[in-house]
């Protein structure tokens, strides 16, 4: 019986190795990911998930990076090997993410894997797509820099394809801590 190595695939926070490795419980270096591009899907700021804002001392609603199918697109990310259990640890943290098989989606532009395996990522779930009507929506300055810090720490040019892979969004951009009010999330994060 062959076994299937399992992979996810990283868009966001999980492409900064230290926040990948709070999430999987275990310390991930570069040498552990695998630079891929995501066939027919698009990166873009539409996630939401309520949040504590340091700065404004109050719940507010956190808008985070997330993928949707738009054929004849692509985005750049890494693919991380993963245990069942850290799976199951990256569904609680991703916790307004479905998680999808996007095995046949991968190309690979690093180094190829054998044939056995499958790839998974998250896409939003349909109630946590934010709506440019709703009030107290921010992108955490803070996010901003765990992505940053893990595309800096692949290079320059994953960088600047990440960014050009990424639609922009005219959300404000808020600065100072936030932590998710879901504690089982925030433990991962």
């Amino acid at each position: 019986m062959i076994t299937l190595k399992k992979y996810v695939f990283g868009y966001g926070s999980l492409i900064n190795c230290s926040s990948a490795s709070k999430a999987l419980n275990r310390n991930l270096s570069k040498e552990d990911i695998i630079l891929v591009n995501l066939i027919n899907f698009q990166r873009n700021w539409s996630l939401w998930d309520e949040v504590f804002s340091l700065k404004l001392q109050k719940n507010v609603k956190g808008i985070f990076l997330n993928i949707l199918q738009s054929q004849g697109n692509y985005m750049n990310g890494i693919i991380i090997e993963v245990s069942d259990e850290e799976l199951k640890n990256l569904v609680i943290r991703e916790k307004n993410y479905d998680c999808i098989d996007v095995t046949n989606n991968i190309e690979f532009t690093d180094k190829n894997l054998s044939d056995n395996f499958e790839v998974y990522s998250f896409i939003g779930k349909n109630e946590y797509i934010f709506d440019e009507n709703i009030l107290d929506g921010y992108i955490f300055e803070n996010y901003i820099k765990i992505v940053d810090v893990g595309l800096i720490n692949i290079s320059e040019e994953f960088r600047n394809e990440f960014y050009k892979t990424t639609l922009n969004r005219n959300t404000s951009i808020l600065e100072g801590a936030y932590s998710f009010i879901d504690y089982n999330q925030q433990k991962l994060v």
